[in-house]
């Protein structure tokens, strides 16, 4: 594999994804964009350079479908990053998989979170924001950066690690981390994933035994199901690429025992799975994990965000500490 070790240089103004030209809020948002990288060809490499160009496209993309719930409340920071192939790599025994990531994204994620507390983020609280991989890397950053930096983790306002699971194991391994429980607790991990009734059974390669979601709806941990009515807008991707806000798509209920975000108001079959990619299964809605729920994901950020601000001049540990 002709993949260098060394980390990406964030010196560079070209391997960041999203720097703002003002700082026009009292947060940050970090974001690290999903899956980008899943060449066809089996002989592509398993990592990916920071420069490739079909990953940037595609990046650059992502960032635009998502920016929407972070931007009316935070300043949005996004590195590029090395990735694996999830799919290949999902293919490996799970120690060379691990070691793959560890090697290449994860060295990668920390060189930027160094640049970006070292030089762009004057001290202001801030937020954690991924999708798929990117979550991935944001539970990587959990486990193995912030640890090593309690001075800039003591103003982390909240971790969207949406699209990819926190399981048991993971938590009994970081007993400084906690899930969101609800609408407004800070210093915690929001996590969920979205699927069809028809996917249970089936395997989900971002799901481990164990995983758990909260639902986007209600902002509860148990099954209470949140009807269509409760969901205030979902996002619509435009023929020209581009994106709007339309009526409500989802409706959600929390399958306890899968840990997963179960959408029922969509009749089936239907456009929205993401059945082309097996990997998800054939009932998946990972692709629209933050597009189904659009408005209120934004209107969460803002909340929690408010809270945060309305607290800080009495902080003194970080907030996922506390009880």
């Amino acid at each position: 594999m002709s993949i260098i070790l060394p980390p990406t240089d964030y010196r560079l103004a070209e391997n960041w994804l999203e720097v703002p030209q003002s700082i026009d809020h009292a947060i940050d948002t970090l974001y690290f964009y999903p899956t980008c990288y899943a060449p066809l060809d089996p002989q592509a490499p398993l990592v990916c350079s920071a420069a490739d160009p079909d990953m940037r496209l595609y990046a650059k993309r992502c960032l635009a479908k998502t920016a929407g719930v972070f931007s009316p409340s935070s300043n949005i920071f996004a590195p590029f990053y090395r990735q694996c192939n999830a799919f290949a790599a999902g293919a490996l025994p799970q120690r060379e998989m691990l070691a793959l990531y560890e090697r290449y994204p994860v060295v990668d994620i920390c060189a930027a979170l160094d640049y970006y507390f070292q030089n762009f983020n004057g001290g202001r609280p801030f937020i954690l924001a991924g999708h798929s991989q990117g979550s991935l890397m944001i539970l990587y950053a959990l486990s193995l950066y912030f640890p090593r930096h309690l001075d800039y983790y003591r103003r982390l306002v909240a971790a969207y690690a949406v699209g990819f699971g926190v399981f048991d194991d993971y938590l009994a391994d970081n007993p400084h981390l906690r899930l969101a429980q609800g609408e407004d607790d800070l210093g915690v991990i929001v996590s969920f994933n979205t699927e069809s009734p028809r996917n249970k059974g089936y395997k989900n390669i971002v799901l481990q035994p164990g995983s758990h979601s909260i639902n986007p709806l209600n902002w509860r941990t148990d099954d209470t199901y949140a009807p269509l009515s409760l969901n205030k807008g979902s996002l619509y991707s435009n023929p020209d690429g581009s994106f709007s806000i339309g009526p409500a798509l989802a409706d959600a209920q929390l399958d306890l025992e899968r840990g997963v975000v179960l959408c029922r108001s969509l009749p089936e079959p239907n456009p929205y799975l993401s059945c082309h990619i097996q990997a998800f299964g054939p009932a998946s809605y990972h692709s629209h994990d933050y597009a189904f729920y659009y408005l209120n994901l934004r209107d969460n950020v803002s909340r929690r965000v408010g809270r945060y601000l309305s607290l800080e001049p009495h902080l003194e540990e970080p907030l996922s500490a506390k009880a």
